[in-house]
């Protein structure tokens, strides 16, 4: 999603509920819009067969979109992987969101 909708491929700067509503939003409109591809042709559609990922007989052929993410930084890890995700840069109320956007998705 970060190839096609590029607010996600950087932080968001949103208070928490705008940055759920600007996903979700993107959620919705990606999932339309793939919903709804089928009917187009190849020049119009929302993700054309070399925007993805093949596998041709156990070798992958990469896709367009690792093209266009390339210098995103929307998904770079902020802080090392520990066992509990809430211990590295967040205080208690960024636990407290975190824990309440789990289940969200």
């Amino acid at each position: 999603m970060v190839a096609r909708w590029q607010i996600l491929g950087r932080p968001l700067e949103a208070l928490p509920e705008k940055a759920t509503t600007i996903v979700k939003a993107c959620v919705v409109l990606h999932n339309y819009l793939t919903y709804t591809d089928e009917g187009n042709t190849e020049p119009c559609r929302y993700i054309t067969p070399s925007f993805v990922d093949v596998d041709t007989v156990g070798q992958l052929q990469e896709g367009e979109w690792r093209r266009v993410t390339a210098g995103s930084n929307g998904l770079e890890n902020l802080a090392p992987p520990s066992a509990n995700p809430c211990t590295v840069h967040t205080g208690s109320q960024g636990c407290a969101i975190r824990s309440h956007r789990l289940f969200h998705f």
